[in-house]
């Protein structure tokens, strides 16, 4: 299980959960996001490229692709054990990491960067506004800055499972986390940055059985709070036992643009 912080919406990942969700969404997922990243996301080669939140490295080898070795790529994360994992991560570009929470970017000097993306990371900033412009403050003339996410209704087939097995409306953080692209940071970087857009990508997991999606329900943030308010940990047996038959999960994604 993950270890959750006291308060706020961040919590320690951890790398064994993460790693199931990332193999779910490699195996079961109709929609690839990293071949739309490579397709789509305007960054050149030999930018310098800044990712914010980049765990155990899972995006680096697609960034790679677009900065060729004459990039710089920058990785930031405040889980030295995730870090630890993306070191060992062969890139044909110029890397480095850099163990720090998001909440402290103010604490990063360097600027001019091409581009800087957070994939599934700047939800867990406790105030978007200074996050945002601390963003823009790190990005050279006309750079861009992606901001990439869960919609307000990501993975709702997750809490029709969580309720049938504790029997309670989840209040975990991820309901917090959720949305929060399209609420606050969509306006406030239309505020700071000199042009704007966004879409959202419709996608989803289909997995082979209803067993397979509870083992990745298993390895969310959703399962590990509801445990401890329940104060039990139901096994895989006690769930398949609700008669649960589903095996499609939503995860819909908003992708921001902004430019300096």
């Amino acid at each position: 299980m993950r270890q959750a912080e006291p308060s706020g919406i961040g919590y320690k990942e951890n790398p064994e959960d993460l790693d199931i969700r990332i193999r779910a969404h490699r195996d079961y997922a109709d929609f690839r996001l990293e071949d739309w990243f490579a397709s789509n996301l305007k960054i050149g080669t030999g930018a310098a490229l800044a990712e914010i939140g980049c765990g155990n490295g899972n995006w680096f080898g697609t960034w790679n692709q677009l900065i060729g070795p004459s990039g710089f790529l920058l990785g930031i994360d405040k889980n030295k054990d995730l870090l630890r994992i993306a070191a060992d991560r062969t890139l044909s570009c110029k890397k480095f990491l850099l163990n720090l929470d998001i909440n402290d970017l103010s604490a990063i000097y360097d600027t001019g960067f091409d581009a800087i993306i957070c994939p599934y990371s700047i939800y867990y900033a406790e105030n978007a506004r200074t996050c945002v412009a601390d963003l823009h403050r790190l990005l050279g003339r006309n750079g861009r800055l992606y901001l990439i996410g869960p919609t307000s209704n990501n993975a709702k087939e997750l809490y029709e499972l969580n309720k049938l097995i504790f029997g309670f409306e989840a209040e975990d953080r991820s309901l917090l986390r959720a949305g929060r692209l399209e609420t606050e940071f969509l306006p406030i970087s239309k505020e700071i940055f000199a042009s704007v857009s966004h879409r959202v990508i419709k996608r989803g997991l289909s997995f082979p059985s209803p067993e397979a999606f509870i083992q990745y329900y298993q390895a969310t943030l959703l399962f590990d709070e509801s445990c401890l308010k329940a104060n039990r940990v139901p096994t895989i047996e006690n769930m398949l036992a609700t008669q649960w038959s589903g095996r499609r999960l939503s995860k819909d994604v908003i992708v921001i643009e902004a430019t300096c």
